[in-house]
């Protein structure tokens, strides 16, 4: 719920464009289709076109002036980057914290397995 606020809310800047652009790392796609639907749902004029990527891609293709409206990155290093180099005009936030799971079909003891 909170990610859907935060999407509106950060859209909502551009509501009166008539389409937006948005550049998603590829990690978030499983979530990127009810976003633009509750987007949608208060801003129903407005189409929001979606590039999926990695975020060093998507970040190198902002850096030659792609002409994306918001970047929802994975990691915090690319939009922290590119406001470090006055491309982005806001300091990037937080949209989603996530947790890392490991999933096996036969037993494991993933921490033998790990070297550090």
């Amino acid at each position: 719920m909170k990610l859907k606020l935060l999407f509106i809310l950060l859209f909502s800047t551009y509501s009166m464009a008539g389409t937006i652009q948005i550049a998603v790392a590829a990690n978030v796609s499983y979530a990127i289709d009810d976003l633009k639907k509750v987007f949608n749902e208060t801003y129903p004029d407005t189409k929001v076109q979606v590039v999926l990527g990695s975020s060093g891609k998507l970040t190198a293709q902002i850096k030659h002036g792609a002409p994306y409206q918001l970047f929802m990155s994975a990691n915090m290093k690319y939009p922290e980057a590119l406001y470090k180099d006055k491309i982005a005009v806001t300091e990037p936030v937080v949209y989603a914290q996530g947790t890392l799971a490991y999933l096996s079909n036969k037993p494991q003891d993933f921490l033998k397995e790990w070297h550090y």
